[in-house]
């Protein structure tokens, strides 16, 4: 399924005015709206707060319903729910078509909310957990361009860290990953480890020898109201060191390969820990991680491993091959399906950058036995020892491909048209790069074409 943007972004109060939300889908145009009332609301305080903190929540998740209404008859008010409404009615149009909301929140005391309940009444649907609406948190593209997919040859190298200490039992969240992955095709996705006594420079030397895809935290987060900023938990002294978001972004820096970071507050953290990593997923998005999976509320173990499992099961096989927005979407929507009852499903925030939501594809569909077929590749011809079915998977994924950069470049091609002269350089660069990219892969798939033929007339 291919997604439209919709982009809804609230811009922060001021003396003569109350938040103001903007919302623009492609050549449908612009709406704007006041956000409606929420802060103000004691109704929706208290509630927000029971949730947070988890207190008596009715198994039939109508609390979940309650909130996510108000959040949703709040963002969604006036020509803002008007121009949803047109959205929605165009890509309905198209059983293969739906809609990836991009929120783009500027106040801090907004971003905090947990807009992952946002609650449809009318289609009695939660937004995040619909697979035909996408939701994710995203960057002002004027600020932080966004970044192109990562072409890897299986496996994906995914790094995961557990600090030691403060009672979080390492072997358990080890065996609890382990777990999560084991159904993954052999050869799809290796999983390291950096556990026991984990500290930066640890870490620093642990991503320095390899080129590691994803890197997954599980631990304890905290937050300082004062600096405004966000730190892990590191245990690399007695007392242990609290490591600022501001270090961490200038480590991954280094890992130009790193698509992805998934911040996991295991069930025995704190809430407070939940919000560091809310906090610090944007702060890492800025200093130039693609995108990050941050758990808003301390998660389950129930939860986390059917998350996980879901999540890299789309990630990193099938139709959804990295994509992020929807392998995230696909976990929610089985979280939601499995434990109704539970906020498990609105825990997972994504922030990203990646205009299309997608981090990196895989050679031929992304099975594994690519890696040997890449390393028998002569100079002259890459398909010179692809047996027919490789070569069949391969031309299917790069149909796929072109599927999804046409998708884009017409999405951009109507941006350009609705902007006019004033129209974004990156917009224009862009449909350069996809208009080339389009045109290579229409060669490719030709000359592919024409190979399998051949292959096949030899078979006979």
């Amino acid at each position: 399924m291919l997604y439209d943007n919709f982009d809804v972004r609230i811009l922060p109060a001021n003396e003569k005015e109350k938040y103001t939300v903007e919302a623009s889908f492609g050549p449908l145009g612009r709406a704007t709206e006041p956000l409606g009332e929420l802060l103000s609301d004691q109704g929706f305080v208290d509630l927000n707060q029971k949730i947070s903190q988890g207190r008596r929540l009715p198994r039939s998740g109508s609390d979940f319903m309650l909130l996510g209404e108000k959040l949703f008859r709040a963002l969604l008010r006036g020509n803002v729910y008007y121009l949803w409404l047109q959205a929605v009615s165009r890509t309905e149009a198209s059983e293969e078509r739906g809609i990836r909301v991009r929120l783009a929140i500027d106040p801090p005391e907004l971003a905090v909310l947990p807009w992952e309940f946002l609650f449809n009444p009318e289609r009695r649907k939660f937004l995040a957990a619909d697979p035909s609406t996408l939701l994710v948190r995203f960057l002002d593209q004027s600020v932080f361009p966004p970044i192109t997919p990562l072409t890897v040859w299986p496996p994906l190298k995914m790094l995961v860290v557990v600090p030691g200490g403060t009672g979080l039992d390492v072997d358990r969240e080890r065996d609890l990953i382990l777990d999560a992955v084991e159904l993954l095709p052999e050869g799809t996705l290796d999983v390291r480890f950096l556990d026991g006594e984990v500290t930066l420079e640890r870490l620093g030397d642990a991503i320095s020898g390899e080129a590691f895809h994803i890197l997954h935290y599980i631990g304890h987060g905290s937050f300082d109201e004062n600096r405004q900023e966000a730190f892990l938990y590191f245990n690399g002294s007695d007392r242990g060191e609290w490591v600022a978001t501001t270090q961490i972004g200038h480590l991954l820096l280094t890992q130009s390969t790193l698509r992805l970071v998934v911040l996991n507050a295991c069930q025995s953290a704190e809430v407070s820990s939940a919000r560091a990593f809310v906090g610090m997923a944007p702060a890492l998005v800025a200093a130039g991680v693609p995108s990050v999976v941050a758990m808003q509320y301390p998660i389950l173990d129930r939860d986390a491993v059917s998350f996980a499992r879901n999540f890299y099961r789309a990630l990193c096989k099938g139709d959804s091959v990295g994509r992020v927005d929807v392998a995230t979407t696909h976990a929610r929507n089985r979280l939601l399906a499995y434990y109704p009852g539970s906020r498990g499903f609105a825990t997972p925030v994504i922030y990203m950058r990646a205009e299309w939501g997608t981090l990196f594809t895989l050679p031929s569909g992304g099975h594994a036995e690519s890696k040997p077929a890449a390393e028998m590749l002569g100079r002259n011809d890459r398909y010179r020892f692809y047996t027919l079915k490789m070569l069949e998977n391969e031309l299917e994924s790069l149909r796929r491909r072109l599927e999804i950069i046409q998708g884009n470049l017409q999405t951009y091609l109507q941006r350009r048209d609705v902007m006019g002269l004033d129209t974004p350089t990156y917009i224009l660069t862009e449909i350069k790069r996809l208009k080339d990219e389009e045109n290579a892969l229409q060669r490719e798939i030709r000359r592919l074409s024409a190979l399998i033929e051949q292959k096949r007339t030899i078979s006979n």
